[in-house]
């Protein structure tokens, strides 16, 4: 939903971008090999397909950060 789904748009052009969702969407681009995660889909872009809690997760894994508890379950949130 605009404004948020317009933020990539906002970027450079060399800006590299990260798509974590369950759809490709917006002006994101892959591969014929429609290669994911860690893969480049463009010059610049990037798309984890899953949960976006999943994606960042696997992110901080892969950064060395395992086994933090940076997101609490949905129903443990105060709101």
């Amino acid at each position: 939903v605009d404004p948020v789904a317009s933020i990539p748009k906002w970027v450079s052009l060399t800006c590299p971008r990260l798509l974590l969702n369950r759809d490709l969407v917006g002006d994101f681009r892959v591969e014929a090999t429609g290669r994911k995660m860690g893969s480049i889909t463009t010059e610049r872009d990037v798309f984890y397909e899953g949960d976006c809690d999943d994606g960042v997760r696997k992110i901080c894994d892969l950064a060395g950060w395992s086994g933090m508890d940076f997101v609490p379950p949905h129903e443990d949130r105060i709101i």
